[in-house]
Order: structure tokens, then C-alpha cells, then sequence
């Protein structure tokens, strides 16, 4: 059984957890001084999105407080999660690729969506490979992580279960946050049937082909012949249609831990003046970086 598990608005609640006076405040993470890179879900409600200027933004919420985003404590923390949910299982893998573009609610209409454009709620994603489960271990299991996620991150997760990760990830973007949905084996086709077809990792001009065959939802797609959908849309249509039904094949890949390299440097006496402490620094990190590669060769070399 795969597991997804999904975090939204993870950088906007890192922020509020290591200050706690924005917390039921409406707050955006941004770029440099102009682009909204992150959104709290008090911000969202007032429909704040990343990508807009912050004067939009302040226009759509006047109270709206601005700090400046910190991508590398954001990638830092998923990466600890990432780590952590070994202790689950060592097939762990982080969501990348056209899939992040889309979201979870039932609807008819389908959102064109360009392959350029990003999630309007930025969500860390991962997939969790968890073998084999008898019906009655998957709750369990499910509220057990979830409980996990918390501890970890401060952060409630959402959390869906299913034979593959297409039907998980759907499950885990139709519940509510410290929620989990197991969809029982069988029962994949069923349970996507209602979802929108924007759902699909397919590009925007294949969206609009969709929806003007009027094939909105998922159930619209599954219930064509396989052969039709191939005969039109290629390989890529084989594709849809085996999502569409629930049938994801895809594997989740062993976790993989960055590689790590540290330099350190004791020094004799005190650093009184910038220019030596910056040669003392360089030297330090083309030592880190040396010490990277060597262990990236080794890495790359070791036997599968």
C-alpha cells in the first residue's frame, strides 16, 4: 500500500511556529521584495496566491503581514521529514514533476493549467511505500503517521492510502488537514470517479482537448476505451486511462539522504580583521566542496 502524505502551506507554517505572533494572522513569504512565494491559509481565504506582487496581495487582504521567504529552512526541514519516515519504511520519495500543478477538489469544471505554472498552495509532498497491510492495520498505521508528521514538523499533514500513488495523492488532497482517507483495494476507479479531470499530469492544451470532448472528471476518462484515448493522445493517453481507473503501477524510489560535507578550522588566535577571517572562510568551503565530491564519486560507485 503507498501513502502520500501532504503539507500545505508548509513554509508559511514553519514561520508561524518559530514566531507565534503570526499565527491566525493572515502572512505571505516572499522573494526579494515584490513575488509571494509562500501563503499562510489564513492568507489564502482571502485569496492571496503565490506568484502575485505583493501589492496585490495587500489589496486583497489589507492586514496582510509580509516576511521574507527562507527556501533553504524550508527544504532543510522536508529533508528531516523525508530522513524521519525511514523509520516507516526506506522507499521515501518527495513529489516533483507536472503532478504539483493541480489540486484536489470535486468539481466539473476543469482549470486549463499551463506545465509552467505552480500549485497555487504550495504543498510538501512525499510517498511512502509501506508493503503489504490487512484492512484493519491501515487506520492504525495511518493515525500513527499522522501523529508522527505532527511531532516532526509541527505541522498537521494530510494523509492518503491506496494501492498506487496517483489514487493516494487524491485521497490525501480530499480531506482536511490531521485527516487521513484509506480508498480499500478495488475500489480505486470508484472513489476517482467524481474528481475532476484537471487532476491528470498532463499539460494544459490536453486539458482543453478534454474538456471540449466533454470528458471532465476522471469517470469521464476511465469509461473511454483504452485504444481511443491511445489512438488520440498517444502513449500519454494510455497513461491517463490507466489513472483515471486507479491503476498507478509507478514505484516509490529508496530514500536517497543528501550528501554531506563539513570543514572546520582551529585557529590559533583571534580573527581581528575581515580580510583574513574571508581567506580563512574560502579556503573552508573549497574543502567542504572537495570533501562533497569525493563522497558524491563514492556514492555514485557504490553497487545497487
Amino acid at each position: 500500500m503507498i501513502a502520500c502524505v501532504r503539507l500545505p502551506h508548509f513554509a508559511a507554517a514553519l514561520e508561524a511556529h518559530d514566531h507565534p505572533d503570526l499565527r491566525d494572522r493572515a502572512f505571505v513569504l516572499v522573494d526579494g521584495e515584490t513575488t509571494v512565494s509562500g501563503v499562510s491559509a489564513q492568507a489564502a481565504r482571502a485569496g492571496v496566491r503565490t506568484g502575485m506582487s505583493t501589492t496585490q496581495a495587500h489589496a486583497l487582504c489589507a492586514d496582510l503581514v509580509v516576511r521574507p521567504a527562507l527556501h533553504s529552512r524550508t527544504q532543510r526541514a522536508f529533508g528531516d521529514l523525508l530522513d524521519a519516515l525511514t523509520t516507516f519504511t526506506t522507499q521515501v520519495e518527495s513529489e516533483t514533476g507536472l503532478e504539483l500543478r493541480a489540486d484536489g477538489r470535486q468539481r466539473r469544471q476543469t482549470l486549463f493549467l499551463h506545465p509552467d505554472q505552480f500549485d497555487d498552495f504550495p504543498t510538501a509532498t512525499c510517498y511512502l511505500d509501506l508493503g503489504t497491510l490487512k484492512p484493519d492495520e491501515a487506520p492504525d498505521l495511518a493515525r500513527q503517521m499522522l501523529r508522527f508528521v505532527k511531532q516532526q514538523t509541527h505541522t498537521p499533514a494530510k494523509l492518503g492510502l491506496s494501492s498506487g500513488k496517483f489514487p493516494a495523492r487524491v485521497a490525501a488532497t480530499s480531506v482536511n488537514s490531521g485527516e487521513f482517507l484509506v480508498v480499500p483495494g478495488g475500489h480505486e476507479a470508484h472513489f476517482l470517479a467524481g474528481f475532476t479531470a484537471g487532476l491528470l499530469p498532463v499539460d494544459g492544451e490536453t486539458l482543453r482537448q478534454l474538456d471540449l470532448l466533454g470528458w471532465h472528471t476522471l469517470g469521464d476518462v476511465a469509461a473511454q476505451p483504452a485504444a481511443a484515448l491511445r489512438d488520440r493522445f498517444g502513449k500519454q493517453g494510455h497513461t491517463m486511462h490507466r489513472l483515471a481507473n486507479g491503476r498507478d503501477t509507478n514505484p516509490v524510489g529508496h530514500y536517497q539522504p543528501p550528501v554531506v560535507a563539513r570543514a572546520n578550522r582551529q585557529l590559533e588566535s583571534p580573527v581581528a580583521d575581515w580580510p583574513r577571517l574571508e581567506v580563512i572562510l574560502n579556503a573552508m568551503v573549497a574543502d567542504a566542496v572537495a570533501d562533497a565530491l569525493s563522497l558524491s564519486l563514492i556514492h555514485i560507485s557504490e553497487p545497487t
